[in-house]
């Protein structure tokens, strides 16, 4: 559906409105550059949220609906040691960026957080499929914890919810940590 528009006497102004939504930061560049060429430009652009400019013509696009919001994204710790990987041999952050489909913001996280992560993966504390770094609000009593649950199941030893709940809160006592409680949560 194209429409034609006069304004204040200049050549007739070409108006699509089935066109293509644009890219909203190359269609501002656009219209900077070639608003000096028709004195209706000022006009249109005033009027209509995307346009693109070439001299005297503007293509007014109507984008369907709200723009669509990138879905928030976590990397895995395998993903996050590949892009540190791949920023080691010399990738630049912004080709990460591209093939990835990410923000520059979340490589520059992932770079700040360079040394816990790598930290983590050296140790194997957490699952290579894990998303989230954090570990727990007592990892001196978790720690201790779990040195002492294997060696009970290597021993053969009977476990049960009550068993290990006493004994967690035995080593939180033993290591200082009076507020540690052994919820089942916890468990």
């Amino acid at each position: 559906m194209r429409r034609e528009t006069r304004f204040n006497g200049c050549s007739p102004i070409s108006v699509d409105i089935n066109a293509s939504v644009t890219n909203r930061p190359n269609w501002s560049y656009q219209i900077k550059q070639r608003r000096r060429h028709s004195p209706a430009v000022a006009a249109v652009l005033t009027t209509f949220p995307v346009a693109v400019v070439w001299s005297c013509e503007v293509e007014i696009v109507f984008s369907p609906g709200p723009s669509v919001k990138k879905k928030r994204r976590q990397f895995s710790l395998k993903e996050k040691v590949d892009i540190l990987m791949e920023l080691n041999a010399g990738k630049k952050q912004v080709a990460i960026c591209r093939e990835r489909d990410i923000a520059p913001s979340t490589v520059a996280t992932i770079l700040k957080d360079r040394e816990k992560i790598v930290k983590l993966q050296r140790e194997s504390q957490l699952a290579p499929s894990r998303k989230r770094l954090r570990l727990g609000n007592y990892q001196t009593v978790d720690d201790a914890f779990l040195t002492w649950f294997k060696d009970a199941r290597q021993h053969g030893v009977p476990l049960s919810g009550p068993i290990i709940q006493e004994k967690a809160r035995q080593f939180a006592v033993a290591l200082g940590n009076s507020d540690f409680d052994a919820s089942t949560g916890w468990l």
